[in-house]
């Protein structure tokens, strides 16, 4: 099985949530990540700060990220369009259609996304 994991649950990770830790640590490599998710994580103004910026690029690089191609951006634009959808979340539900994964998130409205198979993670300490 494969899984697409959400800009919110790294941001939960980056915060020092063990659980998250443990979920990903679990699940079976590679474990994807869309393109749209290291923008996501690398706007954030605590970038600005090298070692911060640093630690961002450290943790991308632990999956293989797929950059949205001409076939996502349609499925996305789709989604958008139908599923009244903010774009950024609309491409990452289209990347985990386009390679078949499951998408787990802290994000409750991917489940508006019926051509999905997401798993909502309860945020816990």
């Amino acid at each position: 099985m494969k899984y697409l994991v959400d800009t919110s649950l790294l941001i939960e990770l980056l915060r020092g949530n063990e659980k998250v830790a443990e979920l990903l640590e679990n699940l079976p490599k590679p474990v994807y990540i869309s393109g749209v998710t290291e923008a996501e994580l690398l706007s954030g103004k605590e970038c600005k700060q090298p070692d911060k910026e640093r630690k961002i690029i450290e943790l991308i690089s632990l999956f293989q990220k797929i950059n949205p191609s001409n076939e996502i951006n349609r499925i996305a634009g789709k989604l958008r369009r139908e599923r009244d959808m903010s774009l950024l979340d609309a491409l990452i539900a289209a990347t985990a259609i386009k390679i078949g994964a499951t998408l787990i998130t802290l994000d409750k409205d991917f489940e508006r996304v019926r051509e999905v198979k997401v798993e909502i993670f309860r945020r816990t300490r």
